[in-house]
């Protein structure tokens, strides 16, 4: 069950992108090292 929240927490959504919050996604890149953005 561990790799299924690991890979939740992983990855991000592009509308977040879409919406101006590229920001915090690339901040989280910064601090876990690993996102991986996806479109829903």
């Amino acid at each position: 069950m561990a790799s299924a929240v690991s890979a939740t927490r992983d990855t991000a959504s592009i509308a977040l992108f879409n919406r101006g919050h590229a920001g915090h996604v690339f901040e989280e890149v910064r601090r876990s090292g690993t996102k991986v953005v996806i479109k829903k």
